[in-house]
This record gives structure tokens, C-alpha cells and sequence, in this order.
């Protein structure tokens, strides 16, 4: 017995510690306050071996595995909550843009069939006054000018419409390299100091409207040729086993990252003038033609992908 130990358990103390060995075998000791009446009596003294600690070690290590699982599930808890936090988060973005942009399509609808009307008389009164006799080369040149802007207007106006209003499709079948050719060339003429480029392979025909594919590419071509007004203007378009990909890329001065996440909403533009349609109206033609209309990322200038199917897609 250890006298110390039995005196301090004996004063209300517990202890447990080395007691001795046995060929090799640690024993381990313990001595425990027996109380009555709150005060200690006797002394309690148990003795364990190695299997006794073997067995404490055991329940060690399991109660570390518990903890490392425990710990490892609390983490997968909360990388599945964060998921689940960002998604709803973009859920509930994309719910507020879609309907900005309803609400947005629907002032531009009003708007549109309002303006129209008024314009068409602007229009048909400057035109009978330019005809008037006597009328000098100088206010024939105004009448001129205003009528430019009436024209500009009501190319607005139809814009408006086409964003809010989904006009059907006159399918056809469309040689999209004839029509690139042919609308580089227009952009080429409209945009003197740019220089365009384009390149690519054997395109298919596609089933589409001509019309508003057109009206597509040469508003992605303008929009090349003002960001770089003297710069060079790449087309590259390459055939693909479901359809065709275009890009059209500028060495202009790019598009900020802030611009560039609401780029295709309407009236959202980065260009001082700009009435931000032509994108939205844009992506909404070359979405309806089952394809897709997006903004690349690259290290200088803008760069536009469009991929169109070779058949058409929504009506």
C-alpha cells in the first residue's frame, strides 16, 4: 500500500497513478474516498493491469474516431448548406431578372405602339412639306435630317417590338455562308476604317429566317466595328456536326465585368449612345432559332460566339 496516497484519499482526495511492476507489466493504482455522512471512512483501492488500459486506450481512439466523424460530418453539413444557400440565392436572382424583364418588355411594348402611330404622321408631313415648291437646299437638307431621325425612331420602335413580342419565324432555307459574306460586306461599307476579316470553312444551310439573322450578325458587326472603329474585326465560323458557331471578335477596349453581367438585359449598354436592344434582341432572335448568343471572355477586345442548329428551333 501507498501510505501517502491512502492518507490523501483519506482527506476526501481521489488519486490514480503508477503503482508497480510485475515482470514487465505496468499496474496501475487507485485510491478512492470511501464517504458516510459526507465525510470519508475508508479507503477504496483497485489495482489494473495491462488489459485495463488496453481497454481505456480502445476507448480512446474510438472516441477520437467519433470526434474526426463527427467533425467530418458537421463539415459536409455546411458545404452542402452553403450549396444549398448559393443556389436558392440564384434562384432567387434569376426570378428578379426575369421579371424586370417582363416588366421592362412590357413598358417597350406600350411604348412602341405609341410612338408608332405619331410617327408615321411626323413622317408623312415632313415628306409633303420637302415636296413644297420653293423650298431652298437648305431646308430641304433639315427636312432631310429630320426625317433620318424619324427613321431612326422607327427602327426603335420595331426593336421594342421584336423584344416584346414574339413575331413567328419566315423559315427558310438559309446558306449562312452567303449570308455572312453578304452582311460582313454591309458592315464592311458602313464601318470604312475597320478592317474585317473572315475566315472559317464550308458552312451548311441552316433552317431559319433570313431576315432576322441577319439583322443579328450586322448588329454584332456594328458593335465590333464601333468599339474598334480603326481596328481589325475577326469573323471565324466553322461548321459543327449539329450546326454552326460563329464568333465575331473586336480589338477594341473589351467590356467591364460590370457591364458585362447584365449585358444581354434591355437598355443596358456600354456604349455612349447606345440603347442597349440590339443584344437583347439579338439573343432573343438566335434563342428562338434553338442556338445560343453569349459574351467570351479574352484578354483584350470583345468576343461574341453564336451557335446556331442546323434546324430551327422554337416557332
Amino acid at each position: 500500500m501507498d501510505a501517502e496516497r491512502v492518507t490523501t484519499a483519506l482527506a476526501g482526495l481521489a488519486s490514480i497513478g503508477h503503482g508497480y511492476d510485475v515482470g514487465g507489466v505496468n499496474i496501475r493504482t487507485g485510491y478512492f474516498p470511501v464517504r458516510s455522512g459526507g465525510q470519508p471512512v475508508a479507503v477504496l483501492a483497485l489495482e489494473a493491469g495491462a488489459s485495463f488500459g488496453g481497454g481505456s486506450r480502445q476507448l480512446e481512439r474510438a472516441l477520437l474516431i467519433s470526434v474526426l466523424l463527427a467533425l467530418l460530418g458537421a463539415a459536409a453539413l455546411a458545404v452542402v448548406a452553403t450549396r444549398q444557400v448559393r443556389a436558392e440565392r440564384a434562384r432567387q436572382e434569376a426570378l428578379a431578372k426575369v421579371a424586370r424583364a417582363e416588366l421592362l418588355t412590357q413598358i417597350a411594348a406600350s411604348a412602341a405602339h405609341e410612338i408608332r402611330n405619331p410617327l408615321g404622321v411626323i413622317r408623312g408631313t415632313v415628306e409633303l412639306m420637302r415636296e413644297r415648291p420653293g423650298l431652298d437646299e437648305r431646308g430641304r437638307a433639315s427636312l432631310s435630317d429630320v426625317l433620318g431621325q424619324v427613321e431612326r425612331l422607327k427602327q426603335l420602335t420595331e426593336d421594342l417590338l421584336d423584344l416584346s413580342a414574339d413575331r413567328p419565324l419566315a423559315l427558310e432555307t438559309v446558306p449562312l455562308g452567303e449570308l455572312l459574306r453578304e452582311t460582313v460586306d454591309a458592315a464592311q461599307a458602313a464601318f470604312p476604317g475597320a478592317r474585317f476579316v473572315l475566315s472559317g470553312g464550308a458552312l451548311p444551310s441552316i433552317q431559319g429566317d433570313a431576315g432576322r439573322l441577319r439583322q443579328v450578325f450586322l448588329n454584332l458587326f456594328q458593335n465590333a466595328a464601333q468599339a474598334s472603329p480603326n481596328g481589325k474585326v475577326t469573323v471565324t465560323a466553322e461548321p459543327e456536326a449539329a450546326g454552326v458557331r460563329v464568333r465575331i471578335a473586336d480589338d477594341g477596349p473589351g467590356i467591364s465585368a460590370e457591364v458585362a453581367a447584365r449585358l444581354f438585359e434591355p437598355f443596358v449598354t456600354a456604349r455612349e449612345g447606345g440603347t442597349g436592344l440590339g443584344l437583347a434582341v439579338s439573343r432573343r432572335f438566335v434563342e428562338r432559332h434553338g442556338g445560343s448568343l453569349r459574351n467570351l471572355e479574352q484578354r483584350a477586345g470583345a468576343l461574341f460566339e453564336v451557335v446556331l442548329p442546323r434546324s430551327q428551333g422554337a416557332p
